[in-house]
């Protein structure tokens, strides 16, 4: 147990220190919907061996919350999507895609949001990727 407790705390630290330059990049605010307030680093799944800036994104806990948990999923939150699915960070892309899938049979306006956009093949890919 001690094992994988010290992974994890190892895996913390390096996420620690990508910290400064993610909210640099995200300029402090969520880079879903763009909220400011106490905000996170979030890795996108399939995580990587060692953390990766442009594997992850700045969050807010709303967010975060209800992209780890579906059943909390509240549809007209999400609306910031037809937005951050423009971004030209490939990491929010993707999570913005996969979101818009989720929303699909919720919402009629994440399909429309989804046939607007024409992905690059590397973020398509990426975004059918799960853990």
């Amino acid at each position: 147990m001690a094992k994988g407790y010290n992974q994890n705390q190892e895996r913390v630290q390096l996420l620690g220190l990508l910290g400064k330059p993610l909210a640099r990049r995200a300029g402090r605010r969520c880079e879903l919907c763009e909220t400011s307030g106490e905000l996170r680093p979030f890795e996108i799944p399939p995580e990587p061996a060692e953390p990766d800036l442009d594997q992850l994104l700045l969050l807010c806990q709303t967010c975060a919350e209800q992209i780890r948990d579906p059943r909390k999923i509240q549809p007209e939150r999400w609306r910031c999507l037809e937005t951050a699915i423009w971004s030209t960070q490939p990491a929010t892309q993707v999570v913005a895609v996969r979101l818009l899938r989720r929303l699909v049979p919720l919402t009629p306006w994440a399909g429309e949001v989804l046939e607007m956009i024409d992905l690059d093949p590397e973020i398509e890919n990426w975004a059918s990727k799960q853990n």
